[in-house]
């Protein structure tokens, strides 16, 4: 099957979001990589973290799904967070087979100062920006972010 225009144009848009990403991240990664480092949790765990804190409560199969790891494996990566205090897992009220975990508010302490750390990075490498660019490329944001939100919520 031949690449059509809008492959090739979806393509080249992916390859400048990476490259801007990377630069982005590279001016940006300040305290946040401190604190993760600090932490001493592995992305996975900061990336439940992240979910348990924004989506509330979670089955250990739902984090699974989140982090794209085994149940085994997500099921470990929870008991480390439990020992560490950054979450609570009890029985499910509707299905005492499962187990609900919720972020405690040590964890969701970690993820708030982790989120923090990243928005001042970001602001910094902003700041980089001519006002002129900064003002497109919100309004290019804003225009991204609300048909991506659309094309979810059908």
């Amino acid at each position: 099957m031949a690449a059509t225009h809008e492959d090739a144009e979806s393509g080249t848009l992916a390859g400048r979001m990476v490259e801007a990403l990377h630069e982005l991240g590279r001016l940006s990664v300040g305290d946040s990589l401190s604190i993760m480092n600090e932490s001493g949790l592995t992305l996975p765990q900061l990336i439940a973290l992240h979910v348990l804190r924004g989506h509330g409560a979670r089955s250990v199969g739902e984090l699974a799904g989140c982090t794209r790891l085994s149940m085994a494996a997500t099921s470990h990566l929870v008991d480390r967070l439990v020992r560490l205090g950054l979450v609570h897992r009890a029985e499910d009220p509707d299905d005492r087979r499962q187990k609900r975990v919720t972020v405690s508010r040590a964890g969701a302490a970690l993820a708030e100062r982790l989120e923090n750390a990243r928005l001042t990075g970001f602001a910094g490498a902003f700041d980089r920006l001519r006002p002129a660019t900064r003002s497109r490329l919100k309004d290019v944001l804003d225009a991204v972010l609300h048909d991506l939100r659309a094309e979810a919520d059908r």
